[in-house]
């Protein structure tokens, strides 16, 4: 049950690839989708960072201890993760920012 919850949360995040790209702005669902994305992409955001500051923070105790391999890897794996998460999330909401553009440009001249 707890992998069909991880799996619920992220289906959004993996389906906003695949409308991006084919969305219908006449659609009577755009609104729905497009304000939800940005909810959605928000938390993740926040969500993202947080993780991103408690690797870096859980990083500083691993380097007071240096001993284990292990830790190490696990640890720079976080970071690692945490970064390219960061990263995903931006180049979303950079393609809803091109997604508002265009709708701010279609509506003006629609005006």
């Amino acid at each position: 049950m707890e992998k069909f919850f991880i799996l619920l949360l992220l289906s959004p995040y993996f389906y906003f690839f695949h409308w991006i790209e084919k969305t219908d702005k006449n659609s009577k669902y755009f609104a729905f989708f497009y304000y939800f994305y940005w909810i959605y992409l928000s938390l993740f955001a926040v969500f993202s960072l947080a993780f991103t500051v408690f690797s870096f923070l859980i990083f500083n105790i691993v380097l007071k201890n240096p001993a284990d391999l292990t830790i190490w890897g696990i640890e720079i794996l976080l970071v690692f993760l945490s970064l390219v998460n960061d990263w995903k999330v931006y180049v979303c909401l950079k393609r809803m920012f091109k997604l508002r553009q265009v709708n701010n440009r279609g509506s003006s001249l629609n005006s």
